[in-house]
Parts: C-alpha cells; sequence; structure tokens
C-alpha cells in the first residue's frame, strides 16, 4: 500500500500542463479531420450546381475523399509502427495543406477529386495516429479523457468550419442580392411590370435570388428556363395551402419535382412561349394534368388542371419582368457568388490550420510506447518522467517491455485464439459508429434543411448551431467517460440516436417543418456526441496490444472508412430517389439508420467491455 502511495505522489510530480500541451497539438490532427470532412456541408450545394451534378455524382463529390481516407488509414499503420507516430502526423498536416490550396483552385472536377483524395490521405491517417498517439502518451488514469480530447478536436473543426462557411456563404448571398438590385435599378420598366402584376418587388428578389444560388450559367437557355419555372412555382405553392385546394388535389407537393422538370421542359422547348399564351398554357397545363394523373388516379383531375394553369399563368405574368433581368446578368457576366468562388474560400480557408498543426507537431516529443519498441529506452524513461513522475515512469517503462516481450509483432496476433474477440469488437464498433449516420447529417445538413424549405442563409446558420450542439456535449463526455465508463455512455447515445432519428423520419414523411425538424436533428446530434462519437475512439485505441497497435488500429479505422463512404456516397441517392420520395417525403434514410442504432445498443450491451480506469496492460492481460 505504502508503494502504491510512493507511486501516487510520483505521479503527482509529473506535469499534467506538459501532457495537455502535447495532446493539444497532436489532437490538431482531430481538427483538420473535422474541418475536412465537414467543409463539404457548405460547398456542396455551389459544388453541384458549378459542375452540374446529378445525385450520384453528388455523393462521388461528398465523398470521394473518404477513398483517401480508407487508403491513409491503411498506410499509417504501418507507417507509424516503423517511422513512428510523429512523422505520420507531420505528412498528414503536409496533405491537409496541399489538398486545401489545391480543392480551392481546380480548373475541373478531375482536378478536385484528386486534391480531395490527397486530403482524405491526411484525415485516414490522423484518424487513426491522433487518437493512438495521445492514448500512449497520457497516464491511464486521464487517458481517457485525453482520448476525447482529440474528439472534442474533431468536433470543433466541425464547427470552425460550419462557422467559416456561414460567413463565406452569406456575404455570397449578400453579393448576389447586390448584384440583382444592381441590375433592376438600371429596368424601370420591369419593375413597373411587376407593381402592374401585383408582384411584391422584395418578395420577387428573394426568390430570384434562391434560384441563383443553385444555377451556374445563366448564359445557358435552359438554366434560365429552370429559373422562371421554379420562381413561379414557389409563387404558386405559397399560396396553395388550403384546406379547400388539398382536399381536393391530394398532397400536390409530392410531385414538386416532377412539376419543376415539367415546367421546365415546357419552356425550354420553345423559350419565348409565354408570349403566345394560348399555346404554352395549354401545353404545360396537358403534361402536367396527364403527369400528375397518370401516377395518383385519385387526384380529381379538374383541380389538377386549374393549379396547372395557375402554374401557366405565373409564368406568363413574371416571364416579362424576369427574363431581362436574367439577360442583363448573362451578358454582364454575373452569377451567384457561391457558386463562382464561394466554395472555393470554403476549402482554402482549411490552410490556415493545416499550416499551424505543420509547424506545432515539429516540437512534440515521439511515442513513449513507440520509442520503447524501438530500444530507445532513455529518451522514453524522459518523456515518461515529464509525463507522470520519474519512479513511475520506470514502472511504466517496466510494463511496457514486459507486454513487447510477450507479443509476436504480426497483425496474425490478432486471429489466434482470445484476440480474434478483439478484431470482431473493433470492426463492429467502426462500422456501426457510420452506418447510425453521423455523416449523412454532418456532410448534409444543409440541404437536410433545404428539403424543408430553408433558404441557403438559414440552412447555413442551422449547421452552425448543430455544430455548437455537437461540441458541447463532446464536453460532456470528456468529463464523464472517466466516470461514468464507457459502457453506460454507448448505451444511452445508441438509444437517444435511434428514438430521435425514428422521430426525425416521421417529421420528413409527415411534412414538418421548422422547429420539429431542426429539435431532432439537435437531439440526435446531442446523443450521438456524448456518446458514440468519442467514446469508440477510445475504445479502439485502448483494446489492441501494444506493438501492433498502429496496424490494428488501421484495420478498424479503415472499415470504418468504408462505412463512412458508404453512407456518403449513398445518402443522397436514397434522399432524392423520386420513388422513395413519393413514399416517404425524404424519412427513409433515416429510419434506416435509427435501425442500425438498435443493433448498436444490443451489441455494446452484450459484447463490449468496460475499461474504465485500466492501464493499457491491463487491457491486453484480460483478452
Amino acid at each position: 500500500m505504502a508503494k502504491d502511495l510512493l507511486a501516487d505522489g510520483d505521479r503527482k510530480r509529473g506535469s499534467i500542463v506538459y501532457v495537455a500541451i502535447v495532446c493539444a497539438v497532436a489532437a490538431l490532427g482531430g481538427l483538420l479531420f473535422g474541418y475536412d470532412t465537414g467543409v463539404i456541408s457548405g460547398a456542396i450545394g455551389p459544388l453541384v450546381a458549378r459542375f452540374s451534378l446529378n445525385s450520384t455524382m453528388e455523393g462521388w463529390a461528398a465523398s470521394c475523399a473518404l477513398v483517401g481516407c480508407m487508403v491513409g488509414a491503411a498506410l499509417a499503420g504501418t507507417m507509424s509502427d516503423r517511422l513512428g507516430r510523429k512523422c505520420v502526423l507531420i505528412l498528414s498536416a503536409v496533405c491537409f495543406f496541399i489538398s486545401a490550396v489545391g480543392t480551392a483552385l481546380p480548373h475541373n472536377l478531375i482536378e478536385f477529386i484528386l486534391f480531395r483524395f490527397l486530403g482524405g490521405l491526411g484525415v485516414g491517417a490522423a484518424s487513426m495516429t491522433s487518437p493512438m498517439y495521445i492514448a500512449e502518451i497520457a497516464p491511464a488514469r486521464i487517458r481517457g479523457r485525453m482520448v476525447s480530447v482529440n474528439q472534442f478536436a474533431i468536433v470543433s473543426g466541425f464547427l470552425v468550419v460550419y462557422f467559416a462557411n456561414y460567413i463565406i456563404g452569406n456575404y455570397g448571398v449578400q453579393s448576389d442580392r447586390l448584384a440583382v438590385q444592381a441590375i433592376k435599378d438600371n429596368i424601370p420598366s420591369a419593375l413597373k411590370e411587376a407593381s402592374n402584376s401585383n408582384i411584391n418587388p422584395e418578395e420577387l428578389e428573394k426568390q430570384l435570388i434562391n434560384q441563383l444560388q443553385k444555377h451556374y450559367n445563366l448564359n445557358d437557355e435552359k438554366t434560365r428556363a429552370s429559373i422562371l419555372a421554379n420562381v413561379a412555382i414557389d409563387r404558386v405553392y405559397s399560396s396553395f395551402d388550403s384546406p379547400a385546394q388539398k382536399e381536393s388535389t391530394g398532397n400536390i407537393k409530392e410531385y414538386e419535382v416532377d412539376l419543376r422538370k415539367l415546367s421546365s421542359e415546357v419552356l425550354t422547348a420553345d423559350i419565348n412561349a409565354y408570349k403566345q399564351q394560348n399555346k404554352f398554357i395549354s401545353t404545360i397545363t396537358i403534361r402536367i394534368t396527364d403527369k400528375f394523373v397518370t401516377k395518383n388516379t385519385e387526384i380529381d383531375r379538374q383541380a389538377v388542371r386549374l393549379m396547372a394553369e395557375q402554374i401557366a399563368n405565373e409564368v406568363e405574368i413574371i416571364a416579362e419582368v424576369i427574363k431581362p433581368i436574367l439577360m442583363n446578368l448573362a451578358q454582364k457576366n454575373v452569377e451567384s457568388w457561391n457558386v463562382k468562388a464561394g466554395w472555393r474560400w470554403m476549402f482554402g480557408s482549411e490552410s490556415l490550420p493545416a499550416f499551424l498543426l505543420l509547424v506545432l507537431v515539429l516540437f512534440v516529443p515521439e511515442s513513449p510506447r513507440w520509442l520503447t519498441k524501438q530500444g530507445r529506452e532513455n529518451e522514453a524513461v524522459e518523456i515518461l518522467s515529464r509525463v507522470d513522475g520519474a519512479n513511475f515512469a520506470q514502472t511504466e517503462l517496466s510494463e511496457i517491455k514486459d507486454a513487447i516481450t510477450h507479443e509476436s509483432g504480426s497483425v496474425l496476433q490478432l486471429f489466434q485464439p482470445g484476440m480474434k474477440i478483439v478484431l470482431v469488437i473493433g470492426v463492429i464498433l467502426a462500422i456501426l459508429q457510420q452506418v447510425t449516420g453521423i455523416n449523412a447529417v454532418l456532410y448534409y445538413a444543409p440541404e437536410i434543411f433545404k428539403n424543408i424549405g430553408a433558404d441557403t442563409e438559414s440552412a447555413l446558420l442551422q449547421t452552425v448551431i448543430v455544430g455548437v450542439v455537437n461540441i458541447l456535449f463532446t464536453v460532456f463526455a470528456i468529463w464523464t467517460v472517466d466516470k461514468l465508463g464507457r459502457k453506460p455512455l454507448m448505451l444511452f447515445g445508441a438509444a437517444g440516436m435511434a428514438v430521435t432519428l425514428t422521430l426525425l423520419g416521421l417529421a420528413f414523411y409527415w411534412e414538418q417543418t421548422g422547429a420539429w425538424v431542426l429539435l431532432m436533428v439537435l437531439g440526435y446530434i446531442a446523443c450521438f456526441a456524448m456518446a458514440m462519437g468519442p467514446v469508440t475512439w477510445v475504445i479502439l485505441s485502448e483494446i489492441f496490444p501494444t506493438r501492433i497497435r498502429g496496424r490494428a488500429m488501421a484495420i478498424a479505422t479503415v472499415i470504418l472508412w468504408i462505412a463512412c463512404y458508404a453512407v456518403s456516397q449513398t445518402f443522397p441517392m436514397l434522399d432524392k430517389n423520386p420513388l422513395l420520395v413519393k413514399a416517404f417525403h425524404h424519412g427513409f434514410s433515416f429510419w434506416v439508420y435509427a435501425a442500425f442504432c438498435v443493433v448498436e445498443v444490443l451489441f455494446v450491451a452484450l459484447f463490449v467491455p468496460e475499461t474504465k480506469g485500466k492501464t493499457l496492460e491491463e487491457i491486453e492481460k484480460m483478452w
């Protein structure tokens, strides 16, 4: 007992400040992880418009970096075991910086994807190296908190980039507003026409700006036709909410995609049709009515025809107002600022934290456990002494050496009796962290909010709120993970995610908007942030044997990124699938993720051990 007290006294002579500083620098890799992967949330909309991407290519543009993450995590395992944890962190910083500059300046989609892939290499390497490095340098009594600091850095990266995206995106909205206003000031006849037609100029300007955020090439006739049709439909929809209309036509909003597409097709086929009112109205009315009645025989054909005529008349009325504005914008080469330049600034802003990591990581020490494996015991003892006191440093060094002598160092060790369960637990935890849908929300949050009618500015602001909740509940996890333990947090968090995702799916299915959807998204983020996010990484950094921890974590991390890629690639394909939208109104994907949350609860309850308060060597012996 006296010996234990002496050891505790030696620990107190270690420098917690030193540990905190070193872990904070390493956690910058986590911040870049969050920043690099989160930047796509604000940029994906303008990027889709800039390169005219369909839902499949939208998923690829958002998730191509994750392919780099897989490769980076796979390479980083072997490299961190051979070259050291610090060296891999330096290489990650270089990848982050080059990627940030490259994705800000691409001439085409191929260049963009290549630089995003390079950034993914950095993310993949940092995602496994940062928590592993922190786990190996932090004392056991605070290791959970220190590893959770890495998750805090990840969510901080998300929050910082969400805020940066909001500032840049809002600047773009205001720039578009000024550009449109400047053109409008020069065409008083158009404003007069708007006044004569009982169209509020301010309302029309807002609708036009909203469309400019979604389109790129105003010199293209199809783009101008699409804007005309969409503005008209927006105006009709704003008044299409009376009980009588809903009763007679059913839920016409189910067919919004078809409605916009058909209207654009008619306008594109004959861009001057609006001058020939009878031809235009009859054409668009017949096509819309036939399409709707074919899809739903219960809809009142006459009611749909009246709605179609209303839309056609609306296009007729506003076309004379909007078309000159669009033509002037096209001639002056004025386009949406976010589509032209905003997304470039979003990606380029990452260069600042990337450069900071590159500089600071040069001054942190190497992992003492890695140094011991390399036979550099004097250096390892020096670092352990600063961390936990001189006498305890010798004790811990002996434990590390003893653990190393009993390990083969081969990744095949994970497939030996007693070790297979470690690999299975690590891989399944990694998969479940992703397939419960977190990156569908974090990467596509603005697009999700746009599905319930939010404009660009509001969607980006709501995404910032998501980032704030994410970081607050991650702080909660950091302060409780070594008190409450790993399993209780995981069980409570996964259950909460299942409930909130189910309700979120119902909100979309019932076409609820505004605060209800935002509340469910925030509840889901809170449950993830206090459990699945940080605690999964804590467990993965603890459960594998020391000598092959790098390669073992690489396997789990690569699997994690594969699952992340699958979610990010498929979410827009599910969310924009016409059949699923018609049947579930954007709610289907959230119910799929909720089902995986239920699986998570069962798996953690039955198979995941509690590792709170145990040294890495004690955990290894437990297996």
